[in-house]
């Protein structure tokens, strides 16, 4: 009897200190809506500078303003061009090497971003980003955002 005891008590000890296998759980938050609340409710100036990322998880390029069509000219670009029937669009600085060679300023429309974790993500990659309408800085059509402005309030003031 003292001997079942005996295994008993070692058999239990050694479960006890036998090491528990917990399972960790990653959880990322993403707000993943195009032009969702989380870049809407970003500023202009937030927005400038921002890195952006393809949908294959590469760099596309930076963005460098943010523009609206200019209420003098109308909606820019041609019927079923990239810009048509929009209203804010990020300037983004797409492709080249380290030095900006090879890269091109394409508009890409504002609902088109989303915030994935930290990351600005766009549903494309580098190469349909530089296939976008090309944007010149003399462009007319288009006026700068209010560095201040958010997207929403922005948005709003067309």
């Amino acid at each position: 009897m003292l001997k079942s005891a005996l295994m008993a008590g070692v058999a239990l000890a050694m479960v006890g200190m036998t090491p528990v296998l917990a399972q960790t759980t990653k959880s990322t938050t993403t707000t993943n809506q195009a032009g969702g609340s989380g870049v809407m409710a970003m500023t202009v100036d937030d927005l400038e500078d921002q890195k952006v990322y393809g949908a294959d998880g590469k760099e596309i390029g930076e963005i460098n303003d943010v523009v609206r069509p200019s209420s003098a000219n109308g909606t820019p670009g041609t019927t079923g061009s990239t810009t048509a029937g929009s209203t804010l669009f990020a300037v983004v600085q797409a492709g080249g090497n380290w030095l900006g060679m090879g890269s091109e300023k394409v508009l890409v429309p504002i609902n088109q971003f989303s915030m994935e974790g930290d990351k600005m993500t766009l549903p494309m990659t580098d190469q349909q980003a530089k296939a976008l309408q090309k944007w010149e800085d003399n462009d007319n059509d288009f006026a700068e955002v209010d560095e201040e402005q958010t997207l929403s309030e922005a948005q709003a003031s067309q």
